[in-house]
């Protein structure tokens, strides 16, 4: 940690912090008045630092702290160099300064020291600040992924989570070994059934190019469906494509998902009921099935709107119940008890003779107690379970997902010496911490640098039934002036997840970490969205992704490096969480 601090104190000083960090630095130091003058107070700091190594030709930030009202300028040589518009706190402000290197000036050569000074009440007072060093491209502190091993010790971070880490462990071990891979399989010949050999196979529309659909289903290991042809398709924000086989249901489904078998019909299909099971609210149904047939499931009067380039946006949780339908089905019975459901207070079966259908209809007894759904096939039964939700934060389970992770660092910062993947993980902790005080039961999918994919991290949620899941991400972008915070969601019920977790992140930017810059506050807010990120896209539990600010703008990154600015967001995001399970 000691490295990685003095790698970013040194990239700091380089670029010395672009506008969004002027809240950080009211803190800051400076070094001694001119011939030990007595301080009038007037001026707080003069930069970070007490050297700054620049580039010739390069373009420097300073900010210098002096109190509200007083004329500021700084002097550097001959030349005098006014301030921009100065960001106010309650009692002092930040006055920033752009200042050129002459790109005439030669390496290794010190052009001397800046001076601020600054008058108020007709005194006048000057502080010294940094000397600036000119120094050649390749003196610059730099760290690389290929030449630097990452910059925290995330190994023996919290070793008090050892015994945690361990029990998780054969369940994060099983979800890998499960995880499917985007590997080409056998092409279509024809007369061939496709057999779902993943944990889940998500669905997608016949005449989809790259996008989802959520009220299309993930199909259980098992389901099986006539394959009518092949395509694929580009995902045009991964860069990736993807190979899918078309069924005959109206889906298609990934390659690496499925297995082939020969097969020319699919058989007519009936379920009986055998079982009805309510505990603590849930129910559970256990249907005899001639055979894994595919099914759809919907929400009955969820209403969706066209957002940020997104089709899929919901505005609130408005469903009042549930549909599953069953392909090539021609007989259902079995009359089922919802007495001891949290969710359902009744349900019907429809039969439609033409499409070869039965459809199960769950209606709510209130709106947004929809938790999800679990389906599976066991031998020759089809086990179908309508989640409720938690009964309160005691009991609950909540899987915490630090995003990327062992070879896979996601975004950079400060000169690619911060890395996301870690940043993720110690604001995770932060989360499990605040958490588990309140007494909820949490786990994550990575307690170190852990490699497991995004299907390994579904699959962590629902080997252990979690009640919630959420990925905790840092941003990135090409515009290095992004700022602030986002939440997203896929299925509609998991939209008040992000939308509780967002307003929470969204007052701690606002109050917190940019209290002193109400002119940024519209740039924070990056609202909460619908996006069909891979570990949002679950039916068992509420899945939200959350952006907890960009590494890619040097402010914003040094701010998310600070332990105090961690455990800000973690605990922002724990309430979001404990709202959520609470409501």
């Amino acid at each position: 940690m000691k490295k990685y601090r003095n790698i970013c104190i040194a990239l700091l000083a380089a670029v010395l912090l672009v506008s969004g960090i002027l809240a950080l630095v009211l803190k800051g130091g400076g070094k001694q008045r001119p011939d030990n003058t007595p301080s009038l107070g007037i001026i707080k700091s003069v930069g970070s630092s007490d050297t700054l190594r620049v580039s010739p030709g390069e373009e420097i930030t300073l900010l210098v702290v002096a109190k509200n009202g007083a004329e500021v300028y700084v002097k550097w040589g001959a030349e005098r160099f006014d301030a921009k518009k100065p960001t106010k706190d309650e009692e002092y402000s930040a006055y920033l300064f752009r200042i050129k290197i002459p790109a005439s000036a030669e390496a290794v050569e010190s052009m001397g020291e800046i001076l601020a000074v600054a008058s108020l009440d007709g005194q006048t007072e000057q502080l010294a600040g940094p000397e600036v060093i000119t120094v050649t491209p390749e003196d610059r502190p730099q760290t690389t992924k290929e030449t630097e091993p990452p910059v925290y010790d995330i190994e023996n971070y919290n070793p008090t989570y050892i015994d945690t880490a361990q029990l998780v462990k054969p369940v994060i071990s099983d979800a890998i070994s499960k995880a499917t891979t985007n590997s080409y399989t056998a092409p279509y010949t024809g007369n061939q059934i496709a057999v779902v050999t993943a944990d889940r196979a998500d669905t997608k529309p016949l005449n989809s190019e790259s996008d989802y659909v959520p009220y299309y289903p993930t199909f259980a290991k098992g389901t099986m469906d006539f394959v009518v042809g092949e395509s694929s398709s580009i995902d045009e924000d991964e860069g990736t494509t993807y190979y899918y086989y078309d069924l005959a249901s109206g889906v298609k489904v990934k390659r690496d998902s499925v297995t082939l078998q020969p097969g020319s019909s699919m058989p007519e299909n009936t379920l009986k009921l055998n079982s009805v099971y309510a505990s603590g609210g849930e129910l559970t149904m256990r249907f005899e099935s001639t055979w894994k047939v595919p099914y759809f499931v919907s929400l009955e009067n969820q209403y969706y709107h066209s957002s940020h380039g997104k089709l899929f946006n919901v505005t609130d949780f408005t469903a009042t119940g549930l549909s599953v339908t069953f392909n090539y089905t021609t007989a259902a019975s079995g009359e089922i008890d919802c007495s001891g459901s949290d969710v359902a207070s009744s349900c019907s079966w429809s039969l439609s003779p033409e499409n070869k259908t039965a459809t199960l209809r769950f209606y709510f007894r209130q709106a947004g107690q929809y938790y999800g759904y679990s389906l599976y096939y066991e031998g020759n039964e089809t086990v179908l379970t309508l989640k409720r939700k938690p009964k309160g934060l005691a009991g609950s389970v909540v899987v915490l997902d630090p995003g990327h992770g062992y070879d896979d660092v996601g975004a950079t910062g400060l000169g690619e010496a911060v890395y996301e993947s870690d940043i993720n993980i110690l604001i995770a902790y932060q989360v499990k911490t605040a958490l588990e005080q309140q007494g909820a039961t949490v786990y994550m999918t990575r307690y170190a640098n852990d490699d497991i994919n995004l299907e390994g991290r579904k699959i962590v949620a629902r080997n252990l039934k979690a009640d919630l899941f959420v990925s905790i991400h840092a941003n990135g972008s090409t515009d290095k002036t992004r700022i602030g915070t986002s939440a997203y969601y896929y299925k509609p019920f998991s939209m008040p997840l992000a939308s509780d977790i967002y307003y929470e992140l969204l007052a701690v930017y606002r109050n917190n970490l940019y209290a002193s810059q109400p002119e940024l506050y519209e740039d924070i807010a990056g609202d909460v969205r619908y996006y069909p990120f891979s570990v949002t896209r679950l039916d068992e539990c509420p899945s939200a992704l959350v952006e907890v600010g960009y590494l890619t703008n040097d402010a914003e990154c040094y701010m998310l490096t600070r332990t105090e600015n961690q455990q800000l967001i973690g605990q922002a995001i724990a309430r979001g969480i404990i709202s959520n399970l609470t409501r």
